[in-house]
């Protein structure tokens, strides 16, 4: 993708439901609002959704915080415009 602002950072908290179930990020409550949005677009591509988190290389749970996570997440914000973040009663 472009390296302009129009993404959409989604933010959202996932910790207690992968301890829980052990299932994975996927089945996360906070999660799951996310994951609307890709599949709506994946169905529809003119849906005015661009996920900022495309905009760089994927990251792993277990990954360095400060030489990883960090800096990949500065650079999504960044190129991004809006900041979606979902709450629920449990974040």
């Amino acid at each position: 993708m472009a390296n302009y602002r129009n993404g959409n950072y989604c933010a959202f908290y996932v910790n207690e439901w992968l301890i829980k179930w052990n299932l994975g990020v996927n089945t996360a409550h906070d999660f799951c609002y996310y994951h609307t949005l890709t599949l709506w677009k994946d169905a529809d591509p003119s849906f005015p959704f661009i996920d900022s988190h495309d905009k760089t290389y994927n990251v792993r749970d277990g990954s360095d915080w400060e030489n990883t996570l960090k800096p990949r997440l500065h650079e999504r914000l960044r190129k991004s415009k809006n900041i979606l973040l979902f709450l629920s009663s449990i974040t």
